[in-house]
C-alpha cells in the first residue's frame, strides 16, 4: 500500500484516527462478508466454503494415511525384530551346539587318555585305578607316556607285588589241593563235611 492510499483510507484498513469505516474491496459488516448485492459474492462464498470442505476431507485423507503408514513401519519393525530374533536364536543355538560337540569331544579325548594311561599302570602297578586318580600329568607323565618310576616314587604303595610262585591256588580251609577231577557233588559232599 502506498502513502497516499494510507491518507485516503483506501485499501480495506480503516485509517487510524480517523473514525471512519474502510472503503472498496472487503468493506461490509463486521464478520468482513461482502454486502449483499454484490456480483459475485455468491459464488466467492460457495467456493471459499467447497475449498474448506475439500481441505477437511484432504487433512482426514492425510491422517488417515499416516496413521496406515505408522501401522505399516510398526509391523515392519517388528517382523524385522522377529527375523532377528530368530536369526540370533539360531546362532545361539549353533554355538551352544559347537559347545557341546566339544564338551563331547574333549570327554572322549579324556576317556582314550585314561584307558591309554590304565593300559600303561596293568601289572605294573598294584591298582591301576588308584594310580589313575593319584597320577599327576605334570610330573608322572612325559612324552604322553606314564613315568612309572615317578609314579612308585611318590606313592610306593601302588608297587606290584609279584606272585610268590606260579601254580594252583591254595584250597581255603587248609586243605591239600585236589589233584583229580572231582564232581560237582564230590565237592559239595566235601565242603559238608560228609565226604
Amino acid at each position: 500500500m502506498n502513502e497516499q492510499e494510507q491518507e485516503h483510507g483506501t485499501g480495506g484498513t480503516p485509517l487510524e484516527g480517523s473514525g471512519t469505516p474502510p472503503t472498496g474491496a472487503g468493506a461490509g459488516d463486521s464478520a468482513g462478508t461482502p454486502p449483499e448485492g454484490t456480483p459475485g459474492t455468491t459464488e466467492q462464498q460457495l467456493s471459499h466454503e467447497d475449498a474448506l470442505k475439500a481441505l477437511a476431507e484432504v487433512r482426514k485423507e492425510a491422517a488417515a494415511s499416516r496413521v496406515k503408514l505408522k501401522e505399516l513401519q510398526d509391523a515392519q519393525a517388528a517382523e524385522a525384530e522377529k527375523k532377528r530374533q530368530a536369526e540370533l536364536t539360531a546362532e545361539q543355538r549353533a554355538a551352544e551346539a559347537v559347545k557341546a560337540a566339544e564338551a563331547k569331544a574333549a570327554e572322549a579325548e579324556a576317556r582314550a587318555v585314561a584307558a591309554e594311561r590304565r593300559a600303561q599302570l596293568t601289572g605294573k602297578v598294584a591298582d591301576a585305578d588308584a594310580a589313575l586318580k593319584l597320577l599327576d600329568p605334570e610330573k608322572h607323565v612325559k612324552d604322553d607316556n606314564v613315568d612309572l618310576d615317578a609314579l612308585l616314587a611318590d606313592f610306593p604303595f601302588l608297587k606290584a607285588t609279584p606272585d610268590a610262585k606260579p601254580g594252583p591256588a591254595p584250597v581255603p580251609g587248609g586243605g591239600a589241593p585236589n589233584s583229580g577231577a572231582s564232581s560237582m557233588n564230590a565237592l559239595i559232599r566235601q565242603k559238608a563235611g560228609r565226604g
